[in-house]
């Protein structure tokens, strides 16, 4: 709502309004209780004159603050309806819609330096926690930091078949995790069985040997 200036007259004019023949002349059911009125949507509010008084909260006042307290109005709202719509909106005061911005991607980068600022600032996560995930592989690395002559490919979303080892995994260890299933009720060391049984599982692509084998250069098995 616009700012609406009032004069000291006017803000004293609205003060002085006979609360009582104001709220009747609103439909305002009152019942006579003595020299007062009492509401008849809530008996513990009283009202005499221009003043008001709410004997369950023990806290009271004028025309404005009535309709502050019961009506959800604003100061400026609530004077100018008392004072059936006087008041004029300031003109230098009106409010202005800041324009839209079209939305534009940020610059590219080739580290995640930016990422981890954010998430270290703005998110608060420490840095313990990231470097965890990092060496998880559960956020990528720097490009700087790859192997050197090895090239790394990003395949966009939806696209499985472009990382067949990746979907050949989760398929696998579907065999041990249903899909649906609630991981949070597996324990650590259930887990780390499943991750055992899947790198000492002997693969076709690998000569038959499993992926421990081929990382530490060991056998395990007869040949």
């Amino acid at each position: 709502m616009p700012y609406i200036p009032f004069t000291e007259e006017q803000k004293r004019r609205a003060n002085s309004v006979d609360l009582a023949e104001y709220l009747r002349r609103r439909g305002e059911m009152l019942i006579p209780s003595g020299p007062e009125y009492r509401l008849a949507s809530d008996h513990s509010v009283t009202v005499r004159g221009r003043e008001w008084y709410d004997h369950e909260a023990k806290e009271g006042g004028g025309p404005v603050s009535f309709l502050q307290t019961f009506h959800n109005l604003s100061y400026p709202e609530a004077v100018q309806r008392l004072l059936d719509g006087e008041g004029v909106p300031c003109p230098s005061a009106v409010e202005r819609k800041p324009e839209a911005k079209p939305f534009a991607l940020p610059p590219s980068s080739d580290s995640m330096r930016r990422v981890f600022a954010y998430l270290l600032k703005e998110r608060h996560i420490s840095r313990e926690v990231l470097t965890a995930f990092v060496r998880a592989d559960l956020i990528y690395r720097d490009v700087m930091d790859a192997i050197p002559g090895v090239t790394f490919y990003f395949p966009p979303p939806y696209a499985p078949w472009q990382r067949g080892t990746n979907e050949n995994t989760n398929g696998l260890l579907r065999e041990f995790i249903p899909k649906g299933s609630d991981i949070a009720a597996l324990s650590h060391e259930q887990i780390q069985l499943f991750e055992d049984a899947l790198n000492l599982r002997p693969r076709k692509c690998l000569g038959w040997l499993s992926p421990f084998e081929v990382h530490f250069q060991k056998v395990l098995h007869l040949t």
